[in-house]
């Protein structure tokens, strides 16, 4: 599971999933917090990877409601 795996591309196909099975604003909310923890651990690991993550996490965050 990605939420045990240091890889952090495992990590975000994890939070995907996350985001694909929430149904309810307040689950939404839940997923943008963990994307939001998430990218800040990029950052301080892997500044140049964050841009990647959060276009694309957040542009997933985005489709699931609209």
């Amino acid at each position: 599971m990605g939420s045990n795996s240091s890889d952090f591309e495992d990590v975000a196909k994890w939070i995907e999933s996350v985001i694909d099975s929430c149904e309810t604003p307040i689950q939404l909310s839940v997923a943008k917090n963990l994307t939001k923890l998430f990218l800040n651990q990029v950052k301080k690991v892997s500044p140049d990877l964050v841009n990647h993550y959060s276009l694309h996490l957040n542009k997933r965050l985005h489709d699931k409601f609209q």
